[in-house]
């Protein structure tokens, strides 16, 4: 989709113009005005538009994005010089170009503008930026804009929620292999590669409630699987309920939205072909390749291939290995641009590595954490295939609007295998086997409309997606003596007390979910502000064997998301917002009705905040502060003494969260994250009456958090073209049981920890050499999700080498 590939775009805008301070060789003026370049650009953003004129032209365009954010332009199509483009770009606007004989460029107010109309300001000052005439802009830790949050590219600045984007040089940085590895240094996240479940997925919360997953804007059946980070441009993460984005909640709640933005065909692109080693679990190789080239005048094609194969890894299991391929071909003609994406990757993933949990040997109750123990089969893992093709449409129908349609086919199948211990003296093999189909449609209409002062960015939406998934399973069980059986070595007895490992139905199951947005952004002056409301409706049906269907319709749930920035001076603005979802009861056998015959309510979310954004150092340095208050409202729960169910109050987390993304100094660019939250559950157990009911500690929530990524480029008289970077990120204990007032659970917690990764990189030519250490002190870090058996363990500490070519 167009307002992906600007995604990218802007966001390499963002970071380059923090290049302004390092060395480079000045381009000529004469080069820069009569050079003359093929243009094929979409009408779209102004800001996109400048970005993609100064990327074909080889300069940086500079700009402040409040005096270009609301602005939009027709296609610029022909050849032309770089100054003619930025003409074109700029006509009918108050903005001028000023290029230097330096080489810089800077679109700033006209000298004699004409008198802007009431309530708009165009006081900023212009950003004066240098840049190397033949080095492309590069994407850096910084990101200008994001997608997620209002479906229509808009600048973070005015955005009056938080939204984290983790950028390609983030992703690289980090040595992530998955989507799962990059989103560990996102404030506010939390969450581990393996699981001690069944499934073996990875797991995730913001801020202390689940995730909705999203691939490029559109819901998904690959939120149990990781994407390979090869096949990523940027993740996005919308703080929040925000229930416009993906429609209602499911019963958990939603603390937040995690959106995986891939890889598109498109101008400039550079062929890579990259290989790695490292001694992370007995010995992992991985590459890849990221080949693409122009089809005709505007039409793109870009292919993008990994593998990734390990030994036998630390927890005992037999290797993990994954490989893939992505293909997409995009056309941006003069009013239609058209994106058309293949994928296909097949999985195996492995339970991490597990710690003993020490258990009382009268009540067989948790006590303490204890050694490291090996796999009980090391065949137990979870295969998987998946594929889907997508098509994105974006038609330019008027100058001021534009219709957009997404559809996606989506296939997924997995089949797991995992022996865990149960009740202490069991071992459980569990067996499962899945296929899901998805099919999804987004359209809408996007259009710019001005009343008087007040601009509007209107959007109106309908999102249908059906998904169908069949269920199979097996269990079987044996008897073992705790205190002699050893895992890994201790052989299982060839028959089990009971055999069930012939997978029997457990149910088909079909959804649709269906959703009407209207959207409306708007402007005034130094003001902004968006309203948000959908309307959101799922049914269910449910086939268990040659029972007779099971069907659910859900009522119509009002969603709906509010905010109002204010830009309080030319590098400082002020917002606050509130958001509402629905959150959906399991209401598969009819409505939940409470001891006093009463029908219960919907779960709800809810989140209020507000906050302040910087734009600092010429805008290379962008800082954000929110203060945040989430609910989970009108859960249900059980109580002896009223002899029924009541509604009460739910989780409620409150924090801030502070964010700083950019370069600091000319050669130190960095991300720092940190988070302080305070995650109470409402604690009902069996015997409490309703009327006596007590907060405890939430579990799975790190109370503080804290995540840096830097690099640092050395200095060519040390060594030319090298940069070391660092990755760390530390954690408070977290609860695994909170203590409860009836005293019926041992309360347990995990200790906290931290993790740190360097790196070095070495660029020659077309060549990068790089070398990294993964957990350099060896830390053993327990994942956030455990049980009263076995704590996940994260992995240890790792030594690799990169090599990539490009041209």
């Amino acid at each position: 989709m167009r307002t992906r590939t600007l995604a990218s775009r802007l966001a390499a805008a963002g970071i380059a113009m923090a290049a302004m301070v390092l060395p480079c060789q000045p381009a000529s003026q004469a080069a820069v005005q009569q050079h003359e370049l093929e243009f094929d650009l979409p009408a779209g953003l102004l800001s996109a538009a400048l970005i993609e004129i100064g990327r074909l032209g080889g300069v940086i365009v500079s700009f402040k994005p409040e005096l270009v954010s609301t602005r939009s332009i027709g296609p610029i199509r022909g050849r032309f010089s770089l100054r003619e483009a930025l003409e074109r770009a700029l006509l009918d606007t108050d903005l001028s170009v000023d290029i230097k004989a330096d080489g810089t460029v800077t679109v700033q107010p006209s000298p004699s503008p004409s008198p802007p109309a009431t309530g708009e300001s165009v006081t900023l000052p212009a950003v004066q930026v240098r840049a190397q005439a033949d080095a492309p802009p590069d994407t850096g830790l910084l990101a200008v804009s994001a997608s997620t949050a209002t479906r229509t590219e808009t600048v973070l600045s005015r955005l009056p929620q938080a939204v984290s984007v983790v950028t390609r040089e983030a992703l690289d940085l980090q040595n992530a292999q998955t989507s799962t590895d990059g989103l560990l240094h996102v404030p506010g996240v939390t969450g581990q590669i393996g699981d001690v479940t069944s499934d073996m997925v990875p797991s995730f919360t913001i801020r202390g409630f689940p995730a909705l997953h999203l691939i490029s804007g559109m819901r998904t059946l690959r939120d149990e699987l990781p994407l390979d980070s090869e096949t990523l441009e940027r993740i996005e993460v919308l703080k929040g309920p925000s229930g416009v984005i993906g429609g209602a909640a499911e019963s958990w709640g939603r603390g937040g939205t995690i959106n995986l933005v891939r890889k598109q065909a498109g101008p400039g692109h550079r062929n890579t072909v990259a290989l790695g080693l490292s001694s992370r679990d007995n010995g992992t190789l991985r590459s890849s390749f990221d080949l693409g080239a122009p089809l005709a005048l505007g039409t793109h094609w870009r292919l993008v291939g990994y593998g990734n194969r390990s030994g036998h890894t630390e927890g005992g299991y037999d290797g993990q290995h994954s490989r893939g391929l992505l293909a997409t071909v995009s056309h941006r003609g003069r009013d239609l641009q058209a994106t058309l994406t293949v994928q296909g990757d097949r999985r195996r993933d492995v339970p991490a590595a597990t710690s003993r949990v020490f258990m009382s040997p009268d009540k067989l109750r948790a006590v303490g954490l204890g050694d490291e123990v090996s796999a009980v089969s090391s065949e137990d893992s979870a295969l998987s295939n998946a594929g889907d093709i997508e098509l994105d449409l974006s038609w330019s129908f008027l100058p001021q609007w534009r219709t957009t349609l997404k559809a996606r086919r989506e296939t997924v199948r997995r089949d797991t295998r995992r022996h865990s211990f149960w009740l202490g003296s069991m071992v459980l093999l569990s067996l499962r086997r899945e296929s899901s189909r998805f099919s999804g449609l987004q359209t809408g209409v996007i259009g710019d409309v001005a009343t008087g002062a007040v601009k509007h960015q209107l959007l109106l939406a309908v999102d249908v997606g059906r998904s169908r998934s069949a269920e199979r399973y097996g269990t079987a069980t044996w008897n073992i003596d705790p205190a002699t059986f050893q895992p890994g070595l201790t052989v299982l007895p060839e028959t089990p007390i009971w055999d069930g490992r012939t997978l029997k139905p457990g149910g088909d199951r079909y959804v649709l979910r269906r959703g009407l947005l209207l959207q409306d952004q708007l402007s005034w002056g130094n003001w902004g502000a968006g309203v948000k409301v959908q309307q959101s409706r799922k049914s269910e049906r449910i086939v268990v064997g040659d029972d007779a269907d099971s069907s659910t319709s859900w009522p119509k749930a009002l969603n709906w998301d509010a905010g109002l920035a204010y830009q309080w001076t030319p590098f400082t603005a002020v917002y606050g917002g509130w958001q509402s979802a629905v959150a959906w009861n399991d209401w598969s056998n009819g409505p939940i009705l409470l001891f006093d015959g009463s029908e219960a309510h919907e779960s709800r979310m809810r989140q209020v905040q507000a906050g302040v954004k910087f734009d600092l150092l010429d805008d290379r340095l962008a800082l954000r502060l929110e203060a945040f208050r989430l609910q989970l409202l009108n859960a249900q729960a059980s109580s002896a003494e009223l002899g029924g169910l009541f509604e009460h109050p739910g989780r409620e987390v409150r924090g801030l969260e502070f964010e700083m993304n950019g370069r600091v100094v000319p050669a130190l660019e960095m991300n720092l994250g940190l988070a302080l939250v305070r995650a109470r559950d409402t604690a009902t157990g069996v015997l409490v009456p309703a009327t006596q009911l007590s907060s405890v500690p939430a579990v799975g929530v790190s109370s503080r958090t804290l995540n840096l990524l830097a690099r640092y480029h050395l200095p060519e008289t040390v060594a030319p073209a090298s940069s070391v970077g660092l990755a760390f990120r530390a954690f408070s204990p977290i609860w695994v049981t909170a203590p409860d007032a009836e005293g019926l659970s041992t309360p347990m917690r995990l200790p906290g920890g931290a993790r740190t990764d360097l790196s070095w990189t070495r660029k020659t030519g077309s060549w990068t050499f790089g070398v990294f250490i993964q957990n350099l002190f060896d830390r053993k870090l327990y994942g956030t999700f455990a049980s009263q058996t076995y704590v996940p363990l994260q992995p240890g500490r790792s030594l690799g080498v990169t090599l990539t070519v490009s041209e």
